[in-house]
């Protein structure tokens, strides 16, 4: 097994709880070799009504666009560096969530920092809850919304300052079960436009293992669409388990790993300042 993780959050990120010397010694007691921390920016502040169990920790960060999440999730790559010693590389990096929705703020906060690896994702569409919350608002037309989801993929894909695009299928973790569409037919063409432009930009795609242990039962994106993603000419694939409590740290890393291989590749990517550097499984 390849021992890299790329998406963990640290206690900077408003739902993260690990702090960089805890990150640390569960990266090592794991075995691994290489780990990005990757805090959220949300460049669409929550709307207070919409999140429904955020708590203190979320709004006042939402203010000022996350400028103190930014400040503590550098300090914490920093100290992390520090203390992991030499088997274990520490990348800084962000999970840029909604990046369009205030882009020149978005490029402002990727400037004061030299991140060696980003991870972009939509968790929300503009004026909506995040995916997390669709059990509670069932008035809310989930086609349209899907719909209007993979619009944003796509055009996060095509502005490309990134390098990894997180959890394809990120609301399908939370899709209520008598909600669930029967497949993805509905999006395919623009879930192919969306693989076929990450290809066709050299950007990576994430597998994200974080559904294995939530109950979903499947990584995000699962077998079918890695193996479209590898069909469609893309290279680089990335793993990363989203861990935002130290005790997740490098879950199911394997079974993503496995998904990979049986999709037909042959590489997994990590990023070192920015860099891809595939390494065979």
């Amino acid at each position: 097994m390849l021992l890299f993780d790329q998406h963990i959050h640290t206690n900077a990120s408003p739902d993260g709880h690990a702090d960089a010397a805890a990150i640390v010694a569960a990266a090592q007691a794991k075995g691994l070799t290489h780990i990005a921390l990757t805090d959220h920016y949300e460049a669409c502040p929550p709307i207070p009504e919409l999140f429904p169990d955020h708590g203190k920790k979320w709004f006042p960060a939402a203010v000022d666009r996350y400028r103190q999440v930014i400040a503590n999730a550098w300090d914490n790559a920093m100290q992390a560096q520090a203390l992991a010693g030499d088997g274990l590389t520490v990348v800084a990096g962000l999970e840029l969530g909604n990046p369009l929705d205030d882009l020149p703020r978005t490029e402002e906060i990727l400037a004061e920092h030299n991140y060696g690896f980003l991870l972009a994702s939509q968790h929300n569409n503009p004026d909506r809850p995040d995916f997390y919350y669709l059990q509670q608002f069932p008035e809310i037309d989930l086609m349209a919304e899907l719909d209007r989801y993979f619009e944003a993929v796509y055009a996060t894909v095509q502005w490309g300052k990134f390098h990894s695009l997180a959890h394809l299928t990120y609301p399908f973790r939370y899709i209520p079960a008598d909600r669930m569409p029967p497949d993805t037919s509905r999006w395919d063409e623009q879930i192919d436009a969306i693989l076929r432009l990450l290809a066709e930009k050299g950007l990576a795609m994430e597998v994200n293992t974080a559904g294995l242990r939530k109950g979903v039962g499947v990584t995000s994106p699962d077998l079918p669409i890695i193996r479209r993603f590898k069909q469609r000419g893309g290279e680089f694939i990335t793993v990363g388990s989203d861990a935002h409590i130290a005790e997740d740290i490098g879950a199911d890393l394997a079974a993503g790993e496995a998904l990979c291989r049986e999709a037909g590749f042959a590489y997994i990517t990590r990023y070192v300042d920015g860099r891809p550097i595939p390494t065979r499984i």
